[in-house]
């Protein structure tokens, strides 16, 4: 649970910067805007997915954290999460999310979180 709560704050920090370029990017809720949004996302957060191995990128990895914080009933990683989920796709909630954002939706990667790091 520590490593998704140091991902999350992490992941946070390194979004901050492109906070309006993925404001500009939402504009429309068409397929290319959702693809700009998506890309925005993955460079922002690739030398993250590098160091905790995500292979599957943001989408993975937030899905590992989510689950993570689901098993453990973390109400930290729920905040944050929600947070990231905000930050990234304009929505408050994490099921109100849609595109590419809605692969934060539970469904995990085959590599869970505490497969790259202790939790």
């Amino acid at each position: 649970v520590k490593t998704a709560r140091k991902l999350l704050e992490e992941l946070l920090t390194a979004l901050e910067p492109v906070k309006e370029e993925l404001l500009k990017a939402r504009g429309d809720a068409d397929e290319n805007s959702r693809q700009a949004m998506q890309s925005i996302l993955d460079r922002a957060s690739q030398g993250l997915m590098d160091k905790y191995k995500f292979k599957g990128g943001i989408n993975e990895a937030m899905a590992s954290v989510q689950e993570a914080g689901s098993r453990k009933g973390c109400p930290i990683i729920k905040e944050k999460f929600e947070a990231v989920v905000e930050l990234a796709s304009g929505q408050k909630k994490p099921n109100e999310a849609s595109g590419s954002d809605a692969a934060m939706d539970g469904d995990a990667g085959e590599k869970k979180l505490e497969r790259n790091s202790d939790l």
